[in-house]
């Protein structure tokens, strides 16, 4: 396993799901404080993204295991 790639992979992943959830907590509070509606579809869009992100992160691992 390829530790170096792993850990670049966990640090990109890691910091997409930051992101994620600081503009996520952004949008919510905006839809709720503004009554803006469609700001739920970017929490919800954020949200996918933020999981997404970890799913490449088991994906990568995944892969790159070592073979039996």
């Amino acid at each position: 396993m390829n530790l170096a790639l792993q850990r670049r992979r966990y640090f990109v992943a890691m910091t997409i799901t930051t992101v994620c959830v600081i503009l996520g907590i952004a949008a919510a509070l905006g839809a709720v404080a503004f009554r803006l509606d469609w700001l739920m579809w970017v929490f919800a869009a954020l949200t996918l993204t933020g999981f997404a992100s970890h799913g490449w992160l088991m994906l990568g691992v995944w892969r790159d295991r070592d073979a039996p």
